[in-house]
């Protein structure tokens, strides 16, 4: 082997798992076209716009302490793993004894629309965040509390929920108990708030329902 052939080499090696990872998924996402309801599949026409229900400006205390390194925020496809199907992952199933439709739904590029950095996470040492909102919602519910409080508690001490929990407490966040939040502490956990997908989306960007 010459030098050019293991040239040649080495920059298909990592040039090519950069060019489809980064490049063309950038290129994607910067240019999204507006999605469009269509009659004949949603029942009505417009302009489909994400909207999260919370604030986001959480987002780089989200970053900087690493929660992106254990958690996802990504339902995969069905072709891909088993989310659509995991309990409150991808959103709610139906019920309609409560009146409840089904939200569940994959992660398409309008999700991030409006942030700065898509927080995709790398491992799924914890569960994915995609609708953490919704399970905050019932577990706080459980305690008699409100989803933001149940997520302060949590981000205090995660072994107050799960004994096995291996999330790392930012209790420096708070001044000296899960009562009292600093600013830093209530971003976060409105960011997390913001985590419910919901919302009713165009049936192209869902094709395949459980």
């Amino acid at each position: 082997m010459n030098f050019k052939t293991f040239l040649l080499g080495l920059t298909a090696a990592f040039g090519l798992p950069w060019v489809l990872a980064v490049a063309i998924p950038y290129t994607q996402m910067a240019h999204l076209e507006p999605a469009r309801f269509v009659e004949a599949a949603d029942g009505f026409d417009g302009v489909y716009e994400f909207t999260r229900s919370g604030r986001t400006d959480g987002a780089s205390i989200y970053a900087s302490n690493g929660c992106a390194l254990c958690h996802t925020q990504v339902i995969r496809p069905s072709y891909a793993g088993t989310d659509m199907y995991r309990k409150d992952w991808a959103g709610v199933p139906a019920n309609a004894a409560e009146g409840i439709a089904d939200s569940r739904r994959e992660t398409n590029p309008y999700d991030f629309e409006g942030e700065k950095f898509a927080y995709v996470g790398q491992t799924r040492v914890g569960p994915d965040l995609s609708n953490v909102a919704i399970r905050a919602a019932r577990r706080g519910a459980e305690k008699g509390i409100g989803a933001e409080q149940w997520f302060l508690e949590h981000l205090y001490n995660p072994r107050d929920y799960d004994y096995n929990s291996v999330c790392p407490s930012v209790s420096f966040l708070f001044d000296g108990s899960a009562a009292k939040p600093k600013s830093d502490a209530k971003a976060l956990a409105a960011y997390l708030m913001s985590m419910r997908k919901d919302n009713v989306i165009p049936s192209s960007l869902n094709p395949r329902k459980p």
